[in-house]
């Protein structure tokens, strides 16, 4: 007897349940689905026909009907319903429906007809089938994406498209004619089970879909899924249809899937935050993390996270979960819950998730986060603004103001409150920093994480206040942190010390410029001692030589006895001596050399020679003689040991 399959689609319980009982009782296989869910079945099973009760109203009438023809144009459909006339009927045909009947009617009417409409179907079928089914079975089985197999009901290859030489590496000349088992496709743990398959399905069994690990040719693994049929015609069973895919792909991608929730399982079991899924009466769902010490997670899923709390923070957790479960919209809140020693001192910051199916919250995922070193951070912080005493403000990442401490607020205009600016931005308390360039550093802070330091800012006219500030900005946590502090009794101590040192650098210009006139008159007086000195050395050694040396020169001629002219030589010394030093300090004009002996001076201090001098002013060498004798004389080291090169160069 031929088996049917259908499905069955009513909002009415009752009438539903007597239909599948009329139906399965005459040998058919029937699905049931509320006319809400009539599709989803659909999405995976085929069925030979659909019996369907839609809600008759005018908008959505028959629409029904386009819906299910969308998983399969040829599906006959049977429409039932309330309060019918002619017209909807009619339209009912139009739109596709092959039956239409009027509820109330009973289940054996439309099991009738149901039967009558398959018969018709497969009749017609069964016609088509016969006119050019070979053709088609051979298009078919050519071009299928997976390599369909003949045999016989003992494994003997019948026939094989083209698609196993891609699967199994074997040409298709290869596989035909020979047994399954002399091929070594299996591994020998999948034989047992490939014996077993044939055997079923050869007894008509119908036999699910099973998956084997084969060898290709060359000896590499497939992974593939079989789907075996029995072919069987007029009582004869003529073989076995075989579709082979292959599915490689798949178990691969199984493969990581599993490993990827292995490492998903890890890194929730490992995870410091409690992450746990619970119904709508607070039963544990999933669970990351055991409830309680001496708890396994396991022994918890099925229970009610309220068991594990004492009533008070039960009551709490409750009221914040059933938020969710009534809003259907994700909240975020803070509650007490166990710490590392058990007890109900840490604070946690949980995350309410609202899991849904259409529109129906049917669970919460909860991910609650240990705050507790947090809060206790904030706290010590919070007191440390309260006691600094320079200002401090805190910014979020697009420099809306969180907070800020008491001398801070001082800072603005008389009477601002932390209420007046909690939550604005930057631009906004502070218009005045447009055009300054300090709101786009602070964001560069933010971005860059380096800090930005400025002194001596002036604060607006609009604060009401004269003084200086120096303001150190720096990134804290995703936001900015900004240090004021006032130094005008700094910049005012600056600005007395900057006068003062004014005053004394004036005094030191004056006093200055006085000591450079007195330099100056002292410079003055010295040259014109100097020159004072010159001139009386110039007129003692003139007057000596012009008035005193010419007579001792006349003296020494005239006739003198021995004592006398010791007495001249002695008198004639002690003038050198007392003139040679004057001599050393003045030029040789000053000596009264010829315009020859200056020359011839000239030619000494260059270590000629008496001879060379001669030859170059080509004078005799007695000439030259005579000059020296008179340099010599002049210069008052005549008769003296005295080398007269070195003389004249000391004299430079």
């Amino acid at each position: 007897m031929e088996t049917y399959k259908i499905l069955l689609a009513d909002d009415d319980p009752a009438f539903l349940g007597s239909l599948k009982e009329e139906f399965e009782r005459h040998g058919f296989t029937v699905h049931t689905a509320s006319m809400k869910n009539v599709l989803k079945p659909l999405e995976t099973e085929i069925y030979d026909l659909v019996v369907a009760a839609p809600v008759m109203d005018e908008a959505e009438r028959f629409s029904i009907l386009n819906t299910i023809k969308t998983f399969g144009p040829d599906i006959p459909v049977i429409i039932m319903a309330n309060n019918a006339n002619i017209d909807t009927a009619i339209e009912a045909f139009r739109k596709g429906a092959c039956d239409f009947y009027v509820k109330p009617c009973e289940p054996e009417e439309i099991r009738v007809r149901v039967m009558s409409v398959l018969k018709n179907r497969r009749t017609m079928q069964q016609e088509r089938d016969q006119s050019g089914s070979e053709e088609k079975f051979r298009t078919i089985f050519e071009n299928a994406n997976d390599e369909i197999a003949i045999t016989t009901t003992d494994g003997t290859f019948i026939e094989v498209n083209s698609r196993v030489e891609d699967i199994f590496g074997y040409k298709r000349e290869e596989i035909i004619g020979k047994n399954i088992y002399d091929l070594n496709v299996l591994k020998t743990e999948d034989r047992d089970r490939s014996v077993k398959l044939f055997g079923d399905v050869t007894n008509g069994i119908n036999v699910p879909i099973m998956e084997f690990e084969a060898f290709r040719k060359d000896g590499s693994i497939v992974d593939v899924e079989v789907n075996s049929k029995l072919i069987e015609k007029d009582g004869v069973k003529s073989g076995i249809l075989h579709i082979i895919r292959d599915v490689s792909d798949r178990k691969r991608a199984e493969k990581k899937l599993k490993q990827s929730r292995e490492n998903l399982g890890a890194i929730l079991e490992n995870i410091p935050d409690i992450i746990f899924t619970v119904a709508p009466d607070g039963t544990f769902l999933t669970l990351n993390r055991a409830p309680m010490k001496g708890v396994t997670v396991n022994e918890a899923i099925g229970t009610k996270i309220y068991d594990w709390m004492p009533p008070e923070h039960a009551a709490v957790t409750r009221k914040n979960i059933d938020r969710v479960f009534k809003t259907g919209k994700p909240d975020t809140y803070e509650e007490i819950g166990p710490g590392p020693d058990g007890e109900y001192n840490a604070v946690y910051q949980a995350r309410a998730i609202p899991i849904k199916e259409g529109d129906n919250v049917v669970a919460v995922m909860n991910i609650s986060t240990d705050v507790t070193e947090k809060r206790y951070a904030e706290e010590k912080w919070l007191l440390f603004m309260k006691a600094a005493t320079d200002s401090f403000t805190l910014y979020d990442s697009d420099l809306n103001l969180v907070e800020v401490n008491q001398a801070a607020l001082e800072i603005f205009p008389p009477g601002t409150t932390k209420k007046d600016i909690a939550g604005k931005n930057l631009m906004e308390i502070v218009p005045e920093i447009y055009g300054t360039g300090r709101y786009e550093k602070f964001k560069e802070v933010i971005d860059t994480e380096k800090p930005y330091v400025e002194d001596a800012i002036v604060p607006p006219e609009s604060f009401g206040h004269d003084r200086y500030l120096k303001i150190r900005a720096f990134k804290v946590g995703d936001g900015l942190g900004i240090i004021t502090t006032d130094i005008s009794e700094r910049k005012q101590a600056e600005k007395e010390l900057r006068a003062h040192r004014d005053h004394l650098e004036e005094l030191v210009r004056e006093r200055t410029l006085s000591l450079e006139e007195t330099n100056t008159a002292l410079e003055i007086l010295l040259k014109k001692r100097d020159k004072d000195k010159k001139d009386l050395e110039e007129n003692m050694l003139v007057n000596v030589k012009e008035l005193i040396l010419p007579y001792l020169d006349k003296l020494r001629e005239s006739r003198l006895d021995e004592r006398q002219r010791v007495f001249v030589e002695l008198l004639e010394h002690n003038l050198n001596d007392i003139i040679s030093p004057f001599i050393r300090e003045l030029s040789l004009e000053y000596l009264n050399l010829t315009p020859s002996e200056i020359q011839l001076t000239d030619y000494i201090k260059q270590g000629k020679t008496t001879k060379e001098i001669a030859n170059l002013l080509n004078l005799a060498t007695s000439t030259i003689d005579f000059h020296r004798d008179n340099i010599r004389k002049k210069l008052g080291i005549k008769n003296k040991k005295i080398n007269l090169k070195t003389y004249l160069l000391s004299l430079q």
